[in-house]
C-alpha cells in the first residue's frame, strides 16, 4: 500500500543530498525515488520522478510513530487538505496524500 505526501517543488529540482536511503523501505507506486533531500523531526523528504510524466517531485514521508498519535495525525491530515486546496504560484502544490499502516 502506498504511503507518502507527494508534492512538486522547486526545491526538488534544486535539492542536494545523497541516496534516498530512508525511502528504500517505503514505496509510493508510480514514483521512482532518486535521492534524499532532507530529514527532520517529522520525517524524510526524497526527490522522486513521477513514472508516467517524468515530473520531478518531492515526497515527504511522515514518521510512523507520529501517525500513530491520533491528535498529530489529525493535524497532519488537515494540513495536507489545506495545502491541496491552495492554488498559488508561491506555494508548493500537493498532488496527493496517502496513508498506510507503515506511514503517511
Amino acid at each position: 500500500m502506498p504511503d507518502g505526501m507527494v508534492v512538486t517543488d522547486q526545491a526538488a529540482r534544486e535539492g542536494t543530498g545523497g541516496r534516498p536511503e530512508r525511502a528504500a523501505g517505503w514505496n509510493v507506486p508510480g514514483y521512482t525515488a532518486l535521492k534524499a533531500l532532507g530529514s527532520g523531526g517529522f520525517g524524510d523528504v526524497v526527490l522522486a520522478r513521477h513514472d508516467a510524466s517524468g515530473t520531478l517531485t518531492a515526497i515527504k514521508f511522515l514518521r510512523r510513530e507520529l501517525l500513530s498519535d491520533a491528535r498529530f495525525a489529525e493535524m497532519f491530515r488537515a494540513e495536507a487538505a489545506v495545502l491541496a486546496a491552495m492554488d498559488d504560484p508561491n506555494v508548493v502544490r500537493l498532488y496527493e496524500y496517502l496513508e498506510s499502516p507503515s506511514g503517511a
